[in-house]
């Protein structure tokens, strides 16, 4: 077993040793593509393949994205393999909402794990843009996030977590079952998982919280005190090594430490728009991605694109924009989502033109 798959950038990310360009972006149109040089020697280009998700963007290859929650309630299957002009290459023949998905690479086959409708399915994306579902029933219900560390795949559900099994990766078993404390049923906000730890952020009632699960060596899950902090506003999540990068309020992003599980420590927001929370939780970072020493995320309430340098993830440094050239890339879109396929930033947003970001 390979492990899951993760997008991994070439070195030309290296934003520190490129000259920065002028607050004023560059345009030009090239082969009915809409181009913008950007700052850090990104190229925003507007591609024609029109979107209408409401539910998530995933890598599951070089070649291929999973676009999930389309109007007609099956997901899509787009060609990336001329990354500057994706094609929507497929859809899958199975109602999928999804809120979230990850991949597996075993042997010569690839397997996702997907968040549907709050259920668990297992599909075999081997011979792509074909897809296979495995299993139509659903193995667990009231699935919000999911992802791998080892050989084991973590769920969060609105009443617990559980782990599963991928010595069968076309058959995940359950081998644990925790359900939250106070026995109550919880909006997953974000969920991730390391060799060590999988984190669970959830609200309910009193504001959101950060759940910690030590990881044993045989996979299973041991419960640690939950955490939270006055100013925490809950959002998605993003883990390097032992810190837990927490999106929080408008556009914040929080390091906790959990070296020590049984004691986190909360690290100083970085606020890249330094302005306060404005009480709406609707807006906030979108889904964040790890590349290497980068986060990538996007923000609803400024409608930007964020990057932070994350080589020390206990103190982010907030790359992209500056404020000194801190502008609206894109028009406001009522749902959003973003992930990487070396060395692009695809942008989804609802009832619009896949947006496409080169990196140097």
């Amino acid at each position: 077993m390979n492990g899951p798959s993760r997008a991994v950038l070439p070195r030309g990310l290296r934003f520190a040793l490129i000259i920065v360009l002028a607050a004023t972006s560059l345009s030009l149109t090239a082969c009915g593509l809409w181009y913008s040089i950007l700052p850090y020697g990104l190229t925003h280009m507007d591609s024609t393949l029109n979107i209408h998700s409401l539910g998530g963007l995933f890598t599951i290859n070089e070649n291929y994205l999973l676009e999930t929650g389309r109007l007609d309630s099956r997901y899509g299957i787009i060609d990336v393999s001329d990354p500057e002009n994706p094609v929507l290459a497929a859809a899958g023949g199975v109602t999928f909402g999804g809120s979230d998905a990850v991949f597996l690479k075993s042997g010569t086959k690839t397997y996702g794990y997907l968040a549907d409708f709050g259920n668990l399915r297992v599909v075999d994306f081997t011979s792509l843009p074909a897809s296979t579902t495995l299993l139509s029933t659903p193995i667990t219900t009231g699935v919000q996030r999911v992802d791998i560390a080892g050989s084991f795949l973590y769920v969060a559900l609105d009443t617990g977590v559980r782990v599963f099994s991928l010595a069968s990766p076309q058959a995940p078993s359950q081998v644990q079952s925790l359900n939250y404390t106070d026995g109550s049923t919880h909006v997953v906000m974000g969920a991730v998982a390391s060799d060590s730890l999988f984190v669970v952020c959830s609200v309910r009632g009193s504001g959101p919280i950060l759940r910690p699960y030590t990881i044993g060596s045989t996979g299973t899950l041991t419960t640690v005190a939950t955490t939270t902090n006055p100013d925490f506003m809950g959002g998605e999540l993003a883990i390097k090594g032992d810190v837990v990068l927490a999106a929080s309020g408008a556009d914040h992003l929080v390091p906790v430490d959990f070296a020590n599980p049984a004691s986190p420590t909360w690290k100083d927001a970085v606020d890249p728009h330094d302005t306060k929370y404005d009480g709406d939780s609707s807006f906030g970072f979108s889904r964040m991605t790890i590349v290497n020493n980068y986060l990538v995320a996007y923000c609803t309430e400024y409608v930007d694109m964020a990057i932070f340098e994350i080589s020390n993830p206990r103190s982010p440094v907030f790359i992209f924009p500056t404020l000194s050239q801190d502008v609206d890339l894109l028009p406001a879109g009522a749902q959003d989502a973003l992930c990487v396929r070396q060395p692009y930033i695809y942008l989804a947003m609802y009832n619009q033109y896949l947006h496409i970001f080169r990196m140097p």
